[in-house]
């Protein structure tokens, strides 16, 4: 099945006021995307990611290789020891549904330039399997933007929580348009902002669910970013 794929979809609203500094961003995509039949047929990393830089880290270095991601609101981790995909990765890629954001974090083994020691180096990276019709809010942009200001930011403003930590939530709208499983990928570290956040995305009105190329109704992941701006 061929699957057509659609820019980066960014809502972004900011607030006057205290919260001049705050907003929130809801995306429908990853900054890159990726074919279903490619992902389900990639032997290595750089299958997926044509600019991983393979070449200069040598398989000693590896500390690990971890890709994650959420399939049916069940979060999988699975790790690998070198760019070279396991068997448990493979299986884990080919079994990602249609609108799902899948993170690699591989850990290496660099010298420090400075102190000359070994330290361990991060990279990161991200990618979504998009559907052909994204999903959309179904009341449309300004309805978006009055019900997250209403349930979320004016809270948290009201509450004085203003600014605080960015928080970055997932969560899946699913085939009947419903948004499920949302989970925290980065605490504002506010107990009670992340709650509220989690719950402001639990009781969001339906939405108009993603479709593949057949018009099937497809599930499709987002991410939820709000707190201060400054510098986004």
């Amino acid at each position: 099945m061929k699957y057509v794929f659609t820019g980066l979809v960014v809502m972004l609203f900011l607030f006057s006021g205290r919260a001049q500094d705050m907003g929130f961003d809801i995306r429908g995509v990853a900054n890159k995307t990726i074919a279903k039949a490619q992902l389900e047929s990639a032997e290595e990393l750089s299958d997926i990611n044509s600019d991983y830089p393979s070449s200069w880290i040598a398989k000693e270095d590896y500390v690990s290789t971890e890709i994650r991601m959420t399939n049916d609101e069940e979060q999988i981790t699975v790790v690998g020891d070198s760019d070279q995909l396991n068997n448990a990765q493979k299986e884990a890629l080919k079994k990602a549904d249609l609108g799902t954001f899948i993170d690699f974090e591989i850990k290496y083994k660099k010298e420090n330039s400075i102190t000359k020691k070994e330290d361990v180096a991060i990279m990161r990276f991200t990618y979504s399997i998009v559907p052909t019709k994204e999903a959309e809010f179904h009341s449309g942009y300004d309805k978006m933007k009055a019900y997250i200001k209403k349930h979320a930011i004016d809270k948290i403003v009201n509450a004085g929580y203003d600014p605080f930590e960015m928080a970055r939530i997932r969560f899946v709208v699913n085939e009947e348009g419903k948004a499920k499983g949302a989970y925290l990928l980065e605490s504002s570290n506010v107990e009670k902002i992340d709650e509220l956040l989690l719950e402001t995305i639990a009781r969001m009105p339906r939405w108009i669910p993603a479709e593949d190329t057949d018009k099937n109704k497809v599930k499709q992941e987002f991410e939820f970013v709000v707190g201060s701006m400054i510098g986004c």
